[in-house]
């Protein structure tokens, strides 16, 4: 994909991943925040829980929480990785990460959250550059995505949240960029438009650095896709001096027999 490994050297940061995963799981909630006063308390915000742990100027957080039993034990990062926005926070150029992932209950009463921590600012990603996941050529692409994520890509069309859709495409630039999509173009094998929900940061300011298409139904299994996306970068963040044009077109990818990529 163009990133680079990241490190899980940092302790500290594990163990905040893992108290606000404890948390979560105490109070049987989601999300970001915390109260003071209840169960596994540390900090209010990640900002606080993150800088409390490690010190740095640049920091993340995607969190995912989840009722019942999973067969397969990567579900709860499938799960984070699917979603486009938390998708877009991990694609970013990291150093440092810590996971905290936390159980409680049997049976249908299991009650699970994954919470993962980044820190630390480290340029992979060119000032002219985008990376993309799917990935060039890459095939087994899963075909579909359950539209549920806060925020949301269909916060402004509510019939689709919580709809099986299809399987989301992010590209990225460098963190300190914002990112301007001119266009958002996926194909079918015989050539024809899929259509797909385009997000940037004119219609998000959580996507600054991020494009996302999300295909408003789900692809067609073990099939090949095309897609490419055209815009502008602007280096530094909030600053059109530098404005630079780029353009990405991914190689082919086939999806799946049930879930599948191109």
């Amino acid at each position: 994909m163009g990133l680079s490994t990241l490190s899980n050297s940092v302790p500290s940061l594990t163990t905040a991943a893992s108290s606000h995963s404890t948390y979560v799981v105490l109070n049987n909630t989601s999300g970001h925040t915390e109260t003071a006063g209840l169960p596994g308390f540390t900090g209010a915000d990640p900002s606080t829980r993150i800088q409390a742990a490690y010190k740095n100027n640049f920091w993340g957080e995607v969190v995912v929480a989840f009722t019942g039993p999973h067969a397969a034990k990567t579900f709860a990062a499938e799960n984070i990785f699917d979603a486009p926005y938390h998708r877009g926070v991990l694609m970013a150029d990291y150093a440092v990460s810590g996971v905290g992932f936390v159980t409680s209950g049997t049976g249908a009463s299991l009650y699970s959250a994954l919470t993962i921590d980044l820190a630390d600012y480290k340029q992979v990603v060119g000032a002219s550059q985008f990376v993309a996941y799917p990935y060039n050529n890459q095939k087994g692409v899963k075909t579909s995505w359950v539209a549920e994520e806060s925020p949301n890509v269909f916060a402004d069309q509510p019939q689709y949240i919580g709809q099986t859709v299809g399987h989301p495409i992010v590209s990225h630039g460098t963190v300190n960029s914002v990112i301007d999509i001119s266009s958002f173009t996926l194909k079918d094998a015989a050539g024809n438009n899929v259509a797909c929900k385009a997000q940037d940061h004119n219609t998000s300011s959580d996507a600054a650095s991020f494009g996302i298409c999300v295909p408003y139904a789900p692809l067609a299994s073990n099939v090949t896709y095309s897609a490419s996306v055209t815009g502008w970068t602007m280096v530094p963040r909030f600053h059109s001096v530098g404005a630079l044009p780029r353009g990405l077109n991914l190689a082919p990818i086939t999806t799946g027999d049930s879930a599948s990529m191109w």
